[in-house]
């Protein structure tokens, strides 16, 4: 069922692709998601459409943050490939970068918790691994992210917070040893 939703999701339809995203909103709400490989599949395909549908971003990012509320989810998201707009995602409208730092925080912070390494990473679902998000986060090439969490003051003192936190959160992964 979750890949139908997933293609629904991603129709050149816009009505079809709203109701179908908010759908998938409210069943990974619902869904006990540590037994759904089906949802594991789509992870590639949900990210990479935050690259392609701009009007859909927020939607994406909700459901992206209720599948990262799981921590089992949280390997198969680290191994999968980062969208290229995922910079962008931090100065897009307020609540999208809402969105968009709450999952980044709830996957640091679940691979703080569980000491997920870059060899943990399910290699069934790995993109190849300068792409990963798990590069992404603590890659020698993330400065770049890092420094944009350090210069962007955002107006929301929430997103500050979020901000610092995925900040704090990449930094002590790389303490503990990513």
């Amino acid at each position: 069922m979750m890949p139908q939703i997933v293609d629904s999701c991603l129709s050149t339809n816009e009505n079809l692709a709203t109701a179908s995203l908010q759908c998938l909103t409210n069943l990974t709400l619902t869904v006990n998601l540590g037994s759904h490989a089906s949802i594991v599949e789509t992870l590639p395909r949900l990210l990479g459409a935050l690259d392609v549908y701009q009007s859909r971003r927020l939607q994406i990012c909700k459901v992206l943050v209720n599948l990262s509320a799981c921590s089992a989810m949280v390997p198969c998201i680290l191994a999968a490939k980062i969208p290229w707009c995922a910079r962008n995602l931090l100065v897009e409208d307020e609540d999208t970068a809402r969105r968009w730092l709450r999952f980044m925080v709830n996957i640091t912070q679940a691979a703080l918790d569980e000491n997920v390494t870059e060899k943990s990473l399910p290699v069934k679902y790995k993109a190849a691994s300068p792409e990963t998000t798990y590069c992404y986060l603590y890659g020698s090439s993330n400065q770049l992210l890092l420094d944009s969490l350090l210069i962007h003051n955002y107006e929301d003192d929430e997103l500050n917070q979020l901000s610092n936190t995925l900040y704090k959160n990449i930094k002590m992964k790389k303490i503990q040893g990513s």
